[in-house]
């Protein structure tokens, strides 16, 4: 069984996401900005789809 490059879209795309944001949060706190609740909000998110995108392979 082959499995193409779609299939894998989801999965990829949430953790490329998830490590997106964390790069985000390090630049918020390098740059003296402290308000990165959004990130952390979104870094959780994105980690909780990782798994249901993958639950159908």
């Amino acid at each position: 069984m082959t499995i193409t490059y779609w299939i894998l879209a989801g999965p990829l795309a949430a953790v490329g996401f998830v490590l997106l944001q964390i790069g985000a949060i390090t630049v918020h706190l390098t740059g003296g900005d402290g308000q990165v609740a959004l990130n952390v909000v979104r870094v959780i998110t994105a980690a909780a789809t990782i798994r249901p995108a993958m639950s159908w392979l």
